[in-house]
């Protein structure tokens, strides 16, 4: 019994000056989102509360080296400092300790009842950013909790502890569209929501996409996919535009069979081509190999005449 008390140890802490008390710089704080923001100063002063949700090792140093035989059972604490992973809290047992909790892990936790407005379909989580369970219809829903970034603990049919953010739902207003869309060679991430902090269903390299619907603010497009219906984030920059007109090739060109750099397919030397579309520094040109994307000549003129090129 003496070994195990030693090995785990559940110790009261000790809040000294208070919950609310503020320190004088805090280089680390929490986003918008909820998530740690650093800005750039090496003293780490941190000002939030860190809830674990599993047993949690007490170090004395910031290191592994550090750990101790003893350990916190899951509970709420106050930060301090914080060094990597490492948060500086105080104990009554040990006075100044560091923890390394594993995930999930929540910040800011208060505990509250209030109601809230579903006004769309809402996704479930078992713990913030953490996995999704399932989905709310549009309905109203009591919370019991809050905790950064805009996060609330609702009781429902997943569970009596399970979280949702409202901001990361289903649009209120999408607008059709239905206009096949060529875009770039690079990836694209595929979410469950219009939000690129809801689930990420998968990645997406196709060359040409055909949307649904799109929300009527920003560049979110709804797609059918291999993992059935996902929004996809497409800046006007990644899409492609009717550019009818001759370019010279001053010299030669690598061919890709997509914009970004997809698939090399030869070399094109010095001529005049046709482009038909493009997508930013990319054009698209017909050439003996059919239709081909390279970089526009005077993309690469410009790099090399330097900001000033084409000022008086």
């Amino acid at each position: 019994m003496k070994n195990l008390f030693s090995f785990i140890l559940i110790l009261s802490l000790t809040l000294v000056g208070g919950w609310n008390a503020q320190p004088a710089y805090a280089a680390v704080t929490l986003d918008d989102y909820g998530q740690m923001f650093v800005e750039g100063n090496h003293d780490n002063v941190v000002d939030f509360t860190v809830t674990f949700t599993k047993q949690t090792v007490l170090y004395s140093s910031p290191q592994e080296s550090g750990r101790t035989s003893y350990s916190l059972a899951p509970q709420t604490v106050q930060a301090i400092f914080m060094d990597g992973m490492y948060f500086k809290i105080k104990t009554s047992w040990l006075g100044e300790m560091w923890i390394r909790p594993d995930w999930p892990v929540i910040f800011n936790l208060n505990v509250e009842s209030k109601e809230v407005v579903l006004p769309s379909e809402t996704a479930v989580y078992d713990y913030p950013y953490s996995n999704v369970l399932g989905r709310l219809d549009p309905q109203t829903v009591q919370a019991t909790a809050s905790a950064a970034g805009g996060w609330l603990r609702v009781e429902t049919s997943y569970g009596k502890e399970t979280w949702l953010h409202p901001k990361i739902s289903a649009p209120l207003k999408t607008v059709p569209s239905t206009t096949l869309l060529e875009v770039d060679g690079y990836l694209l991430d595929a979410y469950m929501y219009p939000n690129d902090r809801s689930r990420l269903i998968g990645e997406i390299q196709e060359s040409h996409l055909r949307p649904f619907e799109k929300t009527a603010e920003g560049n979110w497009y709804h797609i059918q996919s291999e993992w059935g219906e996902v929004w996809v984030q497409l800046g006007p920059e990644r899409i492609a535009i009717d550019d009818n007109q001759e370019v010279e090739l001053p010299f030669n060109r690598d061919m890709y069979e997509r914009a970004g750099g997809v698939k090399w397919m030869g070399v094109l030397g010095p001529q005049t081509v046709k482009a038909s579309k493009r997508i930013g520094i990319w054009i698209k040109v017909d050439t003996w190999l059919g239709e081909v994307w390279i970089v526009d000549p005077m993309h690469e003129i410009r790099m090399k005449q330097g900001p000033s090129a084409g000022t008086v």
